[in-house]
Formats: C-alpha cells, structure tokens, sequence
C-alpha cells in the first residue's frame, strides 16, 4: 500500500464516516507533530505521578496511596523513579513493596 493510497482509504473509511477535520497532510508530510494536535492526559497516571511527587518530596513509601494500581501505573511509577537514586530511596521502596523478595 502506498501513503497515497492509504490517505484515500483513511478518507473514505474513516474521515468523512465520522466527519472528521483534520489537515491530515500535516501529520504525513511535515516534520515533527502539528502545533494543533491533542495531547492525551491520563488521570490514573497522573494520580500515580503525585505519589511519585510525594515520595520525593521525603514522604515514605509505606505512605503512598498506591491501592488498587494496575500494572502499568507501576510501571509508569518505576519508570518516573529518579535516576539517580540513594541506598536510602531504594531500602524505603524494597521496605515498602518488597522488591527484592519478588520474582
């Protein structure tokens, strides 16, 4: 398939089913992304970065509101961890989540 090809087929499928606005060449052609594109927001990733906040702002771990995280909110939790870290930050976390007992 080519790009051509593909920006009819998003036209007649997708863009004017729905009637979609969008300057679609923008997206295909230009450098980097359109000054006019929505950002995605995640209020379960944001809850998990005021944790973070909290965290490094000196609160223990054993603190942290962290019940009912799904996987990828630790995931977004450890991947947002500073870098880098103290011995200290690091026992708080293993004493607060067991880290280094898991498999």
């Amino acid at each position: 398939m080519t790009t051509e090809a593909f920006l009819a087929y998003l036209d007649e499928e997708l863009l004017q089913p729905e009637q979609v606005k969008i300057d679609v060449d923008k997206w295909v052609y230009q450098a980097g992304l359109p000054d006019d594109l929505v950002v995605p927001t995640s209020d379960a990733f944001a809850k998990v970065e005021a944790e973070l906040a909290r965290w490094t702002s000196g609160t223990p771990a054993t603190e942290l509101d962290i019940k009912g995280w799904t996987t990828f909110q630790w995931m977004h939790f450890l991947r947002h961890l500073p870098d880098p870290m103290t011995h200290e930050q690091l026992a708080d976390l293993d004493e607060a989540f067991g880290f280094t007992q898991a498999g």
